[in-house]
Protein backbone atom coordinates (compact mmCIF):
# COMPACT_ATOMS: atom_id res chain seq x y z
CA UNK A 1 0.00 0.00 0.00
CA UNK A 2 1.42 3.38 -1.05
CA UNK A 3 0.14 6.71 0.60
CA UNK A 4 -1.76 7.37 -2.71
CA UNK A 5 -3.52 4.12 -2.04
CA UNK A 6 -4.53 4.83 1.21
CA UNK A 7 -5.71 8.76 0.16
CA UNK A 8 -8.27 6.45 -2.30
CA UNK A 9 -9.38 3.85 -0.67
CA UNK A 10 -9.94 5.75 3.45
CA UNK A 11 -11.17 9.00 2.12
CA UNK A 12 -11.61 9.65 -1.61
CA UNK A 13 -14.03 6.88 -2.06
CA UNK A 14 -16.09 7.81 1.08
CA UNK A 15 -16.47 11.13 -0.32
CA UNK A 16 -17.49 10.03 -3.66
CA UNK A 17 -20.26 7.88 -2.12
CA UNK A 18 -21.72 10.38 0.05
CA UNK A 19 -21.15 13.25 -2.80
CA UNK A 20 -23.49 10.09 -4.51
CA UNK A 21 -25.77 9.62 -2.58
CA UNK A 22 -26.44 12.90 -0.95
CA UNK A 23 -25.83 15.41 -4.46
CA UNK A 24 -28.86 17.47 -3.82
CA UNK A 25 -28.14 18.00 -0.56
CA UNK A 26 -24.91 18.56 -1.10
CA UNK A 27 -25.49 21.57 -3.32
CA UNK A 28 -26.28 23.65 -0.66
CA UNK A 29 -24.11 27.24 -1.03
CA UNK A 30 -23.53 27.30 2.69
CA UNK A 31 -22.42 24.24 3.21
CA UNK A 32 -20.05 24.47 0.13
CA UNK A 33 -18.97 27.94 2.00
CA UNK A 34 -18.52 26.09 5.37
CA UNK A 35 -16.76 23.06 3.82
CA UNK A 36 -14.40 24.94 1.31
CA UNK A 37 -13.40 27.80 4.37
CA UNK A 38 -12.69 24.78 7.05
CA UNK A 39 -10.60 23.20 4.95
CA UNK A 40 -8.45 26.05 3.93
CA UNK A 41 -8.17 26.84 7.57
CA UNK A 42 -7.27 23.69 9.14
CA UNK A 43 -4.63 23.52 6.27
CA UNK A 44 -3.22 26.70 7.09
CA UNK A 45 -3.11 26.02 10.49
CA UNK A 46 -1.59 22.22 9.88
CA UNK A 47 0.87 22.75 7.61
CA UNK A 48 3.56 24.61 10.07
CA UNK A 49 2.83 21.67 12.49
CA UNK A 50 3.38 19.05 10.34
CA UNK A 51 6.19 20.05 8.90
CA UNK A 52 7.78 20.94 12.50
CA UNK A 53 7.07 17.26 13.66
CA UNK A 54 8.42 16.06 10.28
CA UNK A 55 11.73 18.29 10.80
CA UNK A 56 12.12 16.48 14.19
CA UNK A 57 11.60 13.34 13.20
CA UNK A 58 8.25 12.62 15.40
CA UNK A 59 7.04 10.84 11.91
CA UNK A 60 8.30 9.27 8.98
CA UNK A 61 6.88 8.39 5.64
CA UNK A 62 8.73 5.06 4.05
CA UNK A 63 10.60 5.28 0.61
CA UNK A 64 8.75 4.10 -2.26
CA UNK A 65 5.42 4.28 -0.57
CA UNK A 66 4.77 8.54 -1.46
CA UNK A 67 5.42 10.30 -4.55
CA UNK A 68 8.87 11.25 -3.50
CA UNK A 69 8.25 15.51 -3.44
CA UNK A 70 8.63 17.02 -0.49
CA UNK A 71 6.88 20.39 0.09
CA UNK A 72 8.35 22.05 3.24
CA UNK A 73 9.76 18.45 4.53
CA UNK A 74 6.29 16.77 4.19
CA UNK A 75 5.04 14.65 0.97
CA UNK A 76 2.30 15.99 -0.97
CA UNK A 77 -0.04 13.70 0.54
CA UNK A 78 0.22 14.66 3.49
CA UNK A 79 -1.50 17.94 2.50
CA UNK A 80 -4.19 16.00 0.86
CA UNK A 81 -5.19 14.03 3.81
CA UNK A 82 -5.68 17.61 5.70
CA UNK A 83 -7.99 18.64 2.86
CA UNK A 84 -9.65 15.26 2.38
CA UNK A 85 -9.99 14.46 6.05
CA UNK A 86 -11.53 18.19 6.91
CA UNK A 87 -14.48 17.60 3.79
CA UNK A 88 -14.98 14.11 5.12
CA UNK A 89 -15.72 16.04 8.65
CA UNK A 90 -17.69 18.59 7.11
CA UNK A 91 -19.25 16.68 4.77
CA UNK A 92 -20.46 14.16 7.97
CA UNK A 93 -21.30 16.41 10.62
CA UNK A 94 -23.88 18.40 7.76
CA UNK A 95 -25.40 14.97 6.98
CA UNK A 96 -25.83 14.29 10.45
CA UNK A 97 -27.54 17.55 11.49
CA UNK A 98 -29.91 17.28 8.53
CA UNK A 99 -30.45 13.80 9.05
CA UNK A 100 -32.01 14.38 12.51
CA UNK A 101 -33.62 17.52 11.51
CA UNK A 102 -31.47 19.75 13.03
CA UNK A 103 -30.93 22.02 9.57
CA UNK A 104 -33.39 24.47 9.52
CA UNK A 105 -33.66 27.88 8.00
CA UNK A 106 -35.66 29.35 11.05
CA UNK A 107 -33.57 31.86 12.77
CA UNK A 108 -35.86 31.52 15.53
CA UNK A 109 -34.81 27.90 16.20
CA UNK A 110 -31.27 28.98 16.56
CA UNK A 111 -31.69 30.72 19.56
CA UNK A 112 -31.09 28.01 22.49
CA UNK A 113 -30.74 28.23 26.12
CA UNK A 114 -27.60 28.96 27.26
CA UNK A 115 -25.53 25.38 28.50
CA UNK A 116 -24.73 25.16 32.39
CA UNK A 117 -21.29 27.43 32.62
CA UNK A 118 -19.60 24.97 34.46
CA UNK A 119 -19.67 23.34 30.74
CA UNK A 120 -18.42 26.55 29.59
CA UNK A 121 -14.29 25.88 28.32
CA UNK A 122 -12.07 28.53 30.08
CA UNK A 123 -9.70 29.25 26.96
CA UNK A 124 -7.39 30.78 29.57
CA UNK A 125 -6.44 27.25 31.33
CA UNK A 126 -5.79 26.19 27.94
CA UNK A 127 -3.27 28.24 27.70
CA UNK A 128 -2.44 27.43 31.45
CA UNK A 129 -1.79 23.80 30.18
CA UNK A 130 0.04 24.61 27.43
CA UNK A 131 2.36 26.85 29.46
CA UNK A 132 2.98 24.17 31.69
CA UNK A 133 3.23 21.59 29.07
CA UNK A 134 6.32 23.44 27.16
CA UNK A 135 9.11 23.18 29.41
CA UNK A 136 8.52 19.42 29.75
CA UNK A 137 9.65 18.51 26.09
CA UNK A 138 12.72 20.58 26.04
CA UNK A 139 13.70 21.90 22.11
CA UNK A 140 12.62 18.77 20.61
CA UNK A 141 8.78 18.00 21.85
CA UNK A 142 7.32 14.96 22.41
CA UNK A 143 4.43 14.11 20.39
CA UNK A 144 1.75 14.43 23.20
CA UNK A 145 2.57 17.66 23.88
CA UNK A 146 3.57 19.18 20.79
CA UNK A 147 -0.43 17.47 19.49
CA UNK A 148 -2.52 19.08 22.93
CA UNK A 149 -0.57 22.49 22.69
CA UNK A 150 -1.57 23.08 19.09
CA UNK A 151 -5.15 21.40 19.14
CA UNK A 152 -6.77 22.33 22.53
CA UNK A 153 -6.38 26.09 22.42
CA UNK A 154 -8.54 25.95 19.23
CA UNK A 155 -11.22 23.91 21.10
CA UNK A 156 -11.48 26.19 23.91
CA UNK A 157 -12.01 29.19 21.17
CA UNK A 158 -14.63 26.64 19.25
CA UNK A 159 -16.36 26.60 23.20
CA UNK A 160 -16.00 29.76 23.96
CA UNK A 161 -17.39 31.75 20.87
CA UNK A 162 -20.14 28.83 20.29
CA UNK A 163 -20.96 27.08 23.25
CA UNK A 164 -24.32 27.77 23.15
CA UNK A 165 -24.46 26.19 20.08
CA UNK A 166 -22.61 22.82 20.79
CA UNK A 167 -24.38 22.66 23.72
CA UNK A 168 -27.66 22.07 21.65
CA UNK A 169 -26.16 19.91 19.14
CA UNK A 170 -24.22 17.78 22.25
CA UNK A 171 -25.99 14.70 20.53
CA UNK A 172 -24.67 15.00 17.27
CA UNK A 173 -21.19 16.20 17.13
CA UNK A 174 -19.61 13.85 19.83
CA UNK A 175 -20.79 10.84 17.47
CA UNK A 176 -19.21 12.37 14.34
CA UNK A 177 -16.32 13.06 15.92
CA UNK A 178 -15.61 9.49 17.74
CA UNK A 179 -17.21 7.88 14.68
CA UNK A 180 -13.93 9.65 12.50
CA UNK A 181 -11.71 8.61 15.36
CA UNK A 182 -12.53 5.15 15.17
CA UNK A 183 -12.34 5.02 11.45
CA UNK A 184 -9.39 6.48 11.27
CA UNK A 185 -7.77 4.24 13.10
CA UNK A 186 -8.59 1.38 11.49
CA UNK A 187 -7.28 3.22 8.27
CA UNK A 188 -4.09 3.98 10.46
CA UNK A 189 -3.31 0.65 11.89
CA UNK A 190 -3.65 -1.08 8.42
CA UNK A 191 -1.21 1.84 7.11
CA UNK A 192 1.01 1.29 10.14
CA UNK A 193 0.97 -2.71 9.27
CA UNK A 194 1.55 -1.97 5.41
CA UNK A 195 4.95 0.11 6.71
CA UNK A 196 3.42 3.53 4.42
CA UNK A 197 4.56 5.69 7.82
CA UNK A 198 6.30 4.81 11.43
CA UNK A 199 6.69 6.47 14.05
CA UNK A 200 9.31 7.58 16.99
CA UNK A 201 9.05 5.63 19.78
CA UNK A 202 11.39 7.88 21.79
CA UNK A 203 8.50 10.40 21.45
CA UNK A 204 5.83 8.19 22.07
CA UNK A 205 4.25 7.13 25.88
CA UNK A 206 4.54 3.69 24.80
CA UNK A 207 0.91 3.26 25.01
CA UNK A 208 -0.90 2.03 21.77
CA UNK A 209 -3.98 0.29 20.80
CA UNK A 210 -2.61 -2.51 18.12
CA UNK A 211 -0.15 -1.17 16.11
CA UNK A 212 -1.49 2.83 16.59
CA UNK A 213 -0.15 4.90 19.16
CA UNK A 214 -2.25 6.57 21.82
CA UNK A 215 -0.86 9.76 20.58
CA UNK A 216 -2.09 9.13 16.74
CA UNK A 217 -5.90 8.14 18.08
CA UNK A 218 -5.97 11.65 19.96
CA UNK A 219 -4.79 13.49 16.93
CA UNK A 220 -7.68 12.03 15.20
CA UNK A 221 -10.16 12.31 17.43
CA UNK A 222 -9.01 15.90 18.57
CA UNK A 223 -8.48 17.09 14.66
CA UNK A 224 -12.47 15.46 14.19
CA UNK A 225 -13.41 17.44 17.26
CA UNK A 226 -11.88 20.71 15.50
CA UNK A 227 -13.68 20.33 12.36
CA UNK A 228 -16.87 19.20 13.43
CA UNK A 229 -17.29 21.79 15.93
CA UNK A 230 -16.22 24.91 13.89
CA UNK A 231 -18.66 23.56 11.43
CA UNK A 232 -21.45 23.27 14.01
CA UNK A 233 -20.38 27.04 15.49
CA UNK A 234 -19.94 28.61 12.34
CA UNK A 235 -23.30 27.14 10.63
CA UNK A 236 -25.34 28.71 13.68
CA UNK A 237 -23.61 31.32 14.16
CA UNK A 238 -24.31 32.90 10.83
CA UNK A 239 -27.98 31.80 11.20
CA UNK A 240 -27.94 34.21 14.71
CA UNK A 241 -25.62 36.58 13.19
CA UNK A 242 -28.66 39.43 13.22
CA UNK A 243 -29.15 38.53 16.58
CA UNK A 244 -25.36 38.39 17.38
CA UNK A 245 -24.96 41.65 16.21
CA UNK A 246 -27.76 43.27 17.93
CA UNK A 247 -26.32 41.66 21.04
CA UNK A 248 -23.15 43.30 20.26
CA UNK A 249 -24.35 46.90 19.32
CA UNK A 250 -26.16 46.57 22.93
CA UNK A 251 -22.92 45.46 24.94
CA UNK A 252 -20.82 48.35 22.70
CA UNK A 253 -23.80 51.04 23.71
CA UNK A 254 -23.66 50.16 27.42
CA UNK A 255 -20.17 49.79 27.80
CA UNK A 256 -19.73 53.62 26.19
CA UNK A 257 -22.66 54.52 28.38
CA UNK A 258 -20.03 53.18 31.61
CA UNK A 259 -17.36 55.64 30.14
CA UNK A 260 -19.66 58.33 29.53
CA UNK A 261 -21.13 58.46 33.16
CA UNK A 262 -17.50 57.84 34.84
CA UNK A 263 -16.12 60.52 33.11
CA UNK A 264 -19.26 63.02 33.85
CA UNK A 265 -19.48 61.72 37.53
CA UNK A 266 -19.77 64.47 40.22
CA UNK A 267 -16.61 64.98 42.16
CA UNK A 268 -16.37 63.49 45.30
CA UNK A 269 -16.13 65.92 48.52
CA UNK A 270 -11.80 65.64 48.34
CA UNK A 271 -11.88 66.98 45.40
CA UNK A 272 -13.84 69.46 45.79
CA UNK A 273 -11.74 70.46 48.32
CA UNK A 274 -9.46 73.88 48.06
CA UNK A 275 -5.93 72.50 47.36
CA UNK A 276 -4.67 74.36 50.20
CA UNK A 277 -7.23 72.22 52.34
CA UNK A 278 -6.00 68.97 51.16
CA UNK A 279 -2.37 69.53 51.49
CA UNK A 280 -3.22 70.53 55.07
CA UNK A 281 -2.14 74.07 54.58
Amino acid sequence: MTYADFLLIFLIAPLIALGVTMRRRLLDRRYLALAGGLTLVALLYMAPWDHTAAAWGLWTWAPGRTWGARWWDVPPEEYLFCILEALLASTLIYVALRWRGRITTDASATNPRRQPRTLRTDISATFIMAALLAPTAGTRWAYLPFLLVWALPVIGIQWALGGRYLWRERRVWPWVALGLCAYFTLADAIAISAGVWSFDARALTGIALGPVPLEEILFYLLTALMVTQGFVTLWYGYTDRHALARRAHQRVTRARGWRRAGASRAPTRAERAPQGSRDGR
